[in-house]
């Protein structure tokens, strides 16, 4: 049957068996299809669907009666363990927290079943099912795949467990007095077993936080050339920007905090984002929760935007989640998942207000495939359980990694000459070594299902710290972001509006004349419309020319919008956008309901005219 049938048959976990997905029987069924006469497909086809739905629901159904015995064993606070000690407790929460993973584990299969077994569907059968399939997975409350965000809130009561067995880092005085920043990678599909673990150590301090976060720079790029060409452990450059934290459709608080950071050493001040403006100006503005320190800060910054001629070159979209021990600081690892980098410098006349939310282009926006960890410890060594991450090949230490320094490299490679050794040293970014290769590498470098974005892995002669990104579904990145099985979906922020990225498809000849005949067919309705409107408006009897004249104008609205839909859809050839961004959901429903409107204000004039004929 394939690898898939194998992989599918080494993971099912007995207990649950007959509760996955089957993909055996259905590959079968499209087996059947592919050896029937092309007049037979429809017939299979339908069957296929039902049988594809009943699957769904069957795994829907399922994954939600044991995230409710997990949910509920969890919050009820009946939960004890075998005896009361720090290892009964220990014993309890590493019980929940494999049962949390095998939930994970059952999602994670599941979705990479169904995306599998209808890409498969869709080389064979003309009418396709993959996009709106896994669409509907990524944003119906009641798939499985939606509910696995809900995953993180379970997270946080087992780290309430591991609170109570006292299985938090308890450090020792170790022969380092210096301050260490080190930041890591890990490939989207080892984030949640890192997550689990780091959870195990240390207390979950602030749990899935958006981000945005505007990057200030001038068109020399001075700051970023200062800070590439660091050597040692020190990075120098401080980067002054803009952070706001993100909340539904708008910011919390409707308040932006302005930040210049260098190493450990961060400074900071909140104003209202009404302000943010002014501030790009070089204009001071009142400070929230205003002290002497934040008043020169302010002024310091406004000084620097406009004798640098800073403005808002880049930014990152980020999801925070924050470990740290309430006892004390010197530990604190943050990870950011669902990474993405706008560009910001092309927009003229930048405002907060219009471009600090908006939904980017596709050439404006680009995911990042890991989540970036940053472990901070003052005076002490680099706790070992973290060193173990690294020697089992869950996340590998990436020295001085900035999102600014990846972001400038991704938007503005015309304009700089030395490059981060992260992009040297990792096949994953070698494009960006090259100015005029970045669509080379988003057609070549890139697999693409359903608009999700996966790098290939490295090369198997790599050393063994050298971590292979596995190739596994992704969630869209309602999203930005970004990509990167489950958790991508567990860390995912809330967003303006989902944005679906990947390397643009070829362009295929038949598109635009599948384009062309679209065009026709609907001019084609518009002028049997008209024709017909022009003949009810012809006759004088009744309510006819009433219905007549709504036709007429139905029919010339069609024809403008039949020629918006048409330049729209070969603009988007021309990009060779990504498949989605093709669908008209507005113009049939909206096509409808003038039909259906014409046609009962005809009909209720034609009942008056004959109710006032009797009278």
């Amino acid at each position: 049957m394939g690898k898939f049938t194998d992989k599918m048959a080494q993971k099912v976990r007995p207990a649950w068996q007959g509760k996955y997905m089957d993909y055996k029987v259905l590959d079968t069924q499209l087996e059947v299809i592919a050896n029937q006469p092309a007049k037979m497909h429809a017939q299979g086809d339908f069957h296929f669907k039902k049988a594809t739905e009943q699957q769904l629901k069957t795994v829907n159904s399922f994954f939600e009666e044991k995230f409710a015995e997990l949910e509920n064993s969890l919050k009820s606070g009946s939960l004890k363990p075998e005896t009361n000690t720090p290892e009964g407790w220990a014993a309890l929460a590493d019980k929940k927290a494999i049962e949390l993973k095998h939930l994970e584990e059952y999602a994670n299969l599941n979705y990479e079943g169904f995306q599998k077994i209808l890409v498969k569907h869709d080389k064979i059968m003309e009418v396709k099912m993959l996009s709106a399939f896994m669409l509907d997975l990524d944003h119906n409350p009641t798939s499985f795949w939606k509910r696995c965000q809900q995953l993180r809130e379970l997270v946080n009561l087992i780290s309430g467990l591991y609170e109570k067995a006292g299985r938090y880092e308890r450090f020792e005085p170790v022969n380092e007095s210096t301050n260490k920043d080190v930041s890591y990678w890990i490939p989207q599909s080892n984030v949640f077993e890192v997550f689990v673990r780091m959870s195990a150590k240390l207390p979950i301090h602030d749990n899935n936080t958006n981000f945005t976060y505007i990057f200030l720079e001038n068109d020399e790029m001075k700051t970023y050339a200062k800070r590439v060409l660091s050597t040692g452990d020190s990075v120098t450059g401080k980067v002054p920007g803009i952070v706001a934290e993100r909340e539904n459709d708008s910011f919390k608080n409707h308040v932006c905090a302005i930040e210049r950071s260098e190493g450990f050493k961060k400074e900071r001040c909140e104003i209202n984002e009404t302000d943010i403006d002014q501030v790009l100006k070089g204009k001071s503005v009142p400070i929230v929760n205003s002290n002497e320190s934040s008043e020169k800060f302010l002024k310091e910054i406004c000084n620097e935007l406009t004798s640098q001629k800073l403005k808002p070159f880049t930014s990152s979209r980020y999801t925070r989640t924050f470990f740290k021990n309430s006892r004390d600081n010197k530990l604190e690892i943050s990870v950011d998942s669902n990474i993405a980098f706008i560009k910001e410098f092309h927009i003229k006349d930048w405002n907060w207000g219009t471009h600090a939310g908006r939904v980017p282009d596709d050439n404006e926006i680009s995911d990042f495939p890991f989540a970036v960890v940053r472990v901070r410890v003052r005076n002490y060594g680099i706790p070992k359980w973290i060193d173990d991450l690294v020697t089992e090949g869950l996340m590998k230490e990436v020295p001085h990694f900035s999102k600014f320094i990846h972001s400038c490299v991704l938007f503005a490679s015309n304009k700089i000459t030395a490059h981060p050794h992260w992009v040297e040293e990792n096949p994953e970014f070698s494009f960006l070594s090259k100015q005029d290769e970045e669509e080379d590498y988003r057609a070549q470098e890139v697999e693409v299902e359903v608009g999700r974005t996966q790098p290939k892995p490295e090369s198997s002669s790599n050393q063994q710290k050298q971590i292979q990104v596995q190739q596994q579904p992704t969630p869209t990145r309602g999203g930005s972001g970004g990509s990167g099985g489950f958790l991508s979906s567990l860390f995912s922020r809330s967003r303006v509006a989902p944005v679906i990225k990947g390397p643009p498809p070829k362009a295929d000849p038949k598109a635009f004349l599948a384009n062309e005949r679209t065009y026709l067919n609907w001019n084609q309705q518009a002028i049997t419309l008209g024709t017909f409107g022009i003949a009810l408006f012809s006759v004088s009897n009744s309510s006819s020319p009433y219905a007549g004249l709504g036709l007429v104008f139905l029919a010339i609205i069609v024809l403008f919008y039949n020629q918006y839909q048409f330049r729209r859809r070969w603009r988007l050839l021309q990009n060779k956008a990504q498949p989605l961004q093709f669908l008209d959901p507005y113009g049939p429903f909206f096509l409808t309901t003038l039909l259906v409107l014409t046609f009962s204000t005809a009909l209720v004039l034609d009942m008056d005219n004959v109710t006032s004929a009797e009278l």
